[in-house]
């Protein structure tokens, strides 16, 4: 399993889509935040990433006060940090609130109307939702607004039809179709993420730089690869090509935390997951995550997230 699978797999993601916009210009809307949005449909979580995929024509989105950037069919906007954004048909164009043209029963997907008599543009919009109660250095790499261009070709025209088709089959109440939304949702945002990747500047900073950094990403993967190894910052350089000095210095300045830090934090993940999805004991649990006792786990987790391993365990299970 590669690095960022690792980390994905680390925070539960599940989504869904919840609405088709059929936009006219000219149109302009800021949205609620993420999780004010989830909550009007009826789902509460503790992070939202909202989503928006470009079926036909085009927006201008950004943030109230800030410049837009132009989403063209084949686009993917993503906000990461879940922040309300504006939607429009141009790169000026004053926004209404978004909620006072939502339906009163927002019970199932919708079908959302607005603007004039111009050009059309179509999105499906939705999101994806995860725990935010534990560190997670891929999502903190992410910018507040990601514009990531799937294309018009196999990929966009299976993700587009496959999300009208579940959002039909939702509407029509069939069995498994809220499954369908969310795995469709998923592997949205992956593949999103994947060509956002690919064009990241080098000059960027960030873990998903470091991870494509010919010394420090060997060493990450050694860290996602034996976490429960005695790692000192001396072997890590080793693995990076590095001194000690000259990696401890690129990961900080890369990263922008101290690789040990990273380790621990990491660990972290490894045993608040394990907490969540297994029975396995405090003790086994820790072997695991590079402890060399349940005392030791204990001390770190409480540290960390201020509960011992037990209390989560029953607030992840309730």
């Amino acid at each position: 399993m590669d690095v960022v699978t690792q980390l994905l797999s680390a925070v539960r993601l599940t989504g869904s889509a919840f609405l088709r916009a059929d936009l006219r210009a000219p149109f302009a809307v800021e949205t609620m935040t993420g999780r004010a949005t989830c909550a009007a449909f009826g789902h509460e979580f503790e992070h939202v990433i909202p989503y928006h995929l470009v079926t036909r024509g085009s927006c201008w989105a950004g943030f109230r006060g800030e410049p837009r950037v132009e989403a063209v069919r084949g686009t993917v906007l993503l906000f990461p940090r879940g922040d309300a954004h504006v939607l429009a048909h141009s790169p000026e164009a004053e926004p209404v609130p978004m909620k006072d043209h939502l339906p009163v029963n927002l019970k199932g997907p919708l079908a959302l109307s607005l603007g004039g008599n111009g050009a059309a543009t179509q999105l499906i919009c939705g999101f994806l939702a995860c725990e935010r109660r534990r560190w997670n250095p891929l999502l903190e790499s992410l910018p507040r607004m990601m514009l990531v261009d799937i294309g018009s070709g196999p990929v966009a025209t299976w993700m587009s039809s496959s999300l009208e088709y579940a959002l039909i089959q939702t509407s029509a109440t069939a069995i498994g179709s809220d499954a369908h939304l969310a795995r469709l949702s998923e592997l949205l945002f992956v593949e999103s993420l994947r060509q956002y990747l690919a064009t990241l500047p080098k000059s960027s900073r960030g873990l998903l730089v470091a991870l494509q950094d010919r010394h420090l990403g060997p060493a990450i993967a050694r860290m996602h690869a034996d976490p429960s190894a005695y790692w000192r910052v001396d072997s890590l350089a080793a693995h990076a090509g590095l001194s000690r000095s000259a990696f401890a210095e690129r990961f900080q300045k890369m990263v922008g935390i101290a690789p040990l830090e990273y380790l621990t934090r990491w660990r972290m993940q490894l045993a608040a997951r394990m907490l969540r999805d297994t029975n396995r004991t405090v003790l086994s649990i820790a072997l695991e995550a590079g402890y060399r006792s349940d005392a030791a786990l204990i001390r770190a987790f409480d540290r960390e997230f201020g509960t011992t391993p037990a209390r989560w365990r029953r607030g992840a299970s309730g």
